[in-house]
């Protein structure tokens, strides 16, 4: 108990509150790890689907044609997402720091929902996209997610994000 009272950098006497954290941990944990799960998967099919098209499309203008006109549509899908939520831009890693740090106070179902379909999209028009930084941030949405719901306080609301 110890270890962990130095990992939280608190000294709360009660041992019960220190079994309720580590509950919700797992709870969030488990919650995270189905959407980060899910977010990875969402990104390796349409990588696949990528290559059939292109594949497909070989040598025919004319789909050639329409395949840039998706891609010029999925292009303005993702530009409103980034509109509708601005902090689902980039890796996020820097954003949950800012997060953690009281600096933000990110709206977690926005950002989830528009960094799954824009990293998606994205990976779906072939551009070039990192796993990790947005997998932390959708992950560090998702525990903000579950931990709005945890009878807790500010403070172990950031634990719980860490």
């Amino acid at each position: 108990m110890k270890m962990i009272k130095q990992t939280l950098g608190m000294n709360v006497e009660n041992s019960k509150y220190y079994i309720k954290l580590i509950i919700q941990a797992i709870l969030i944990g488990l919650f995270s790890g189905l959407v980060v799960s899910l977010y990875r998967f969402g990104l390796d099919n349409p990588e696949n689907i990528l290559f059939s098209t292109l594949k497909y499309i070989q040598g025919d203008f004319l789909l050639t044609v329409a395949w840039f006109a998706m891609l010029a549509v999925m292009g303005f899908i993702t530009a409103l997402l980034m509109k509708w939520d601005p902090n689902s831009l980039g890796s996020g890693i820097p954003l949950v720091m800012g997060e953690v740090k009281g600096y933000f106070d990110v709206c977690w179902w926005k950002t989830l929902i528009a960094k799954f379909i824009g990293g998606t999209l994205t990976a779906l028009g072939g551009l070039s996209l990192g796993r990790e930084g947005p997998s932390v941030q959708l992950g560090a949405m998702a525990a903000k997610g579950v931990s709005k719901y945890l009878p807790n306080s500010k403070t172990d609301e950031k634990h719980l994000l860490v």
